[in-house]
């Protein structure tokens, strides 16, 4: 005799998950913050927390919908562009969720073709926060896998270094000088406390029922995607890195 059917609600994640699955290849942003990356990776971390091949089998999917290329006519900015993109792929990587850092060389060159000498934006969504957080991941990158080869020229590194040293420290965020004292210390000693925090770039959104779930916004920086990251790193006992 068969026993009777029970029906199981789904948990608040469960929820959160299978929303993001019905919205995300429809997102027209390809980004870290606001788009499918930061949703994907979302996924990757939730899969591998539960052990579940669905969610890491989606978000492997939802990474083949993003570009192979960079565009040139996209920016080079944390929020919607290149640095941020480019530091969702070499997170992946080093997360081995994905062997996808080729993408990150194209950005290298980009990055490097603008004058940081001459940056007076020190936020992180356009500015030289954002372009730390690209460039001290892509370090911290080459470090791990013992690559002789730096991804950015040695012109650029001293350009970098030289216009942290100039900055006026009543002027820049706590994070900022952080960030500053990494390079910095990568720079000097050769090696850097910088650990990549995707946590950081996540806001505590509050949900409180499922009507909740349905109305927010499905992103890393201001949505659900950022919601299933503080689970995961919560769940894991997870200590915050420098960011």
């Amino acid at each position: 005799m068969l026993k009777p059917f029970t029906y199981q609600p789904f948990t608040i994640e469960e929820e959160i998950m299978h929303h993001l699955m019905l919205q995300s290849f429809s997102l027209k942003r390809n980004g870290l913050l606001y788009g499918k990356l930061g949703i994907a990776i979302a996924f990757f971390e939730w899969g591998r927390r539960c052990n579940n091949r669905v969610y890491t089998d989606f978000a492997t999917e939802l990474n083949k919908d993003l570009p192979a290329r960079i565009d040139e006519r996209v920016t080079c900015d944390f929020a919607t562009g290149l640095c941020g993109f480019g530091w969702g792929v070499e997170y992946m990587v080093q997360q081995r969720f994905a062997d996808c850092n080729r993408i990150c060389e194209e950005i290298d060159q980009r990055v490097m073709a603008v004058d940081i000498r001459r940056m007076n934006n020190f936020s992180l969504e356009s500015g030289l926060e954002g372009f730390l957080h690209y460039i001290l991941i892509r370090l911290a990158g080459t470090g791990s896998q013992n690559k002789n080869v730096m991804p950015f020229d040695d012109l650029y590194l001293k350009d970098t270094y030289n216009r942290l040293q100039s900055l006026p420290e009543e002027l820049i965020s706590n994070n900022l000088h952080r960030l500053k004292q990494a390079f910095i210390s990568c720079m000097d000693a050769g090696s850097s406390d910088y650990k990549p925090d995707i946590c950081s770039f996540t806001n505590d959104l509050e949900l409180n029922g499922k009507e909740d779930i349905l109305s927010a916004k499905p992103g890393l920086a201001d949505g659900l995607a950022g919601k299933i990251i503080r689970m995961v790193h919560h769940l894991s006992g997870h200590k915050y890195g420098l960011s």
